[in-house]
């Protein structure tokens, strides 16, 4: 993983969308861009010490989960659906590592995707899946071997 910038993190938390909602550390959106300038440098340090060591802070982890009502009867719990509020700041942090495209480039660097992974993977659509799927069947029927699907 390549480090981190003070400018990349100002980047993204300007770009967070003003949202007052909070976890469990009370810091929103709109508190974390009033405090940017003086908190940019401290991210910087703990996000690269993150990246450098594959370790995710464990306080980073911490969710606060809440009920959200859906529709109908307000006394059912089933009319309600839980709602992780994470920390803003690993929120940041995720950015850095998917908008920097971090992950993916260190998979693919080191060769660590299946081939056969076409999630999440540009060039590799749900076309591509489909096709070596039914080439896969065809080339079983053709050397008259057993060919079995599992699907979850």
């Amino acid at each position: 993983m390549t480090p981190t910038s003070q400018h990349e993190i100002l980047k993204i938390i300007t770009t967070l969308k003003n949202k007052q909602s909070s976890g469990y550390d009370n810091l929103s959106n709109i508190l974390l861009k009033q405090l940017c300038p003086e908190i940019c440098a401290p991210l910087s340090i703990i996000f690269n010490k993150s990246l450098s060591e594959g370790i995710f802070p464990e306080k980073m982890k911490l969710a606060e989960v809440i009920p959200v009502y859906k529709s109908k009867d307000i006394y059912s719990c089933t009319n309600y659906r839980p709602i992780s509020l994470l920390p803003v700041v690993s929120k940041v942090l995720e950015k850095v590592v998917y908008t920097c495209r971090q992950l993916y480039n260190f998979l693919t660097r080191n060769a660590l995707l299946y081939n056969s992974q076409y999630g999440f993977r540009s060039g590799h659509s749900t076309i591509n899946a489909k096709t070596e799927f039914v080439r896969k069947i065809i080339d079983g029927f053709k050397n008259k071997q057993l060919t079995l699907g599992v699907f979850l």
